[in-house]
């Protein structure tokens, strides 16, 4: 799958779903607070969506750094992001072109990733219960069905 993405040459179209990607300035749609994370190929900011007021995760990934497969990558997460529904994964809302970076807008999980909330709980020597640890699996395998 090609995709070169250009600015001010439109967006791509992913496939039958349409245009997943729009181009657009982010702050006319959000509030950006702070940074929350930082990656490789960009950083994680904690915003609030002014529509609404709801909280959000934008994912600012830097595709004008990014070589041809790695813009085709980034691309395709959007593109499966997108395909998910279910109450155990992350829900993504849009996505924005803007200044040589891809903003992917999600869900904010206020307590961050489990490996984070289960490794911060086992080092203050707060184990899980049987019951807890069976929950978040079947969680987990209902998520695993659903991307599958």
């Amino acid at each position: 799958m090609k995709n070169n993405i250009k600015m001010g040459s439109g967006v791509p179209n992913l496939g039958p779903m349409g245009p997943l990607v729009t181009e657009g300035e982010v702050s006319l749609l959000y509030d950006i607070h702070e940074s929350i994370g930082q990656g490789s190929f960009g950083e994680a900011l904690l915003a609030t969506r002014k529509e609404d007021g709801l909280q959000v995760v934008i994912k600012r990934v830097r595709i004008a750094e990014l070589s041809e497969k790695e813009r085709e990558d980034a691309l395709k997460e959007v593109k499966l992001l997108s395909q998910f529904n279910h109450s155990n994964i992350i829900r993504y809302f849009e996505c924005i072109v803007e200044d040589g970076a891809l903003n992917i807008v999600m869900e904010y999980a206020e307590e961050g990733e489990l490996s984070t909330v289960i490794l911060d709980r086992s080092e203050k020597k707060r184990p899980y219960s049987e019951d807890q640890i069976m929950f978040m699996f079947v969680q987990l395998l209902l998520a695993l069905k659903h991307v599958h």
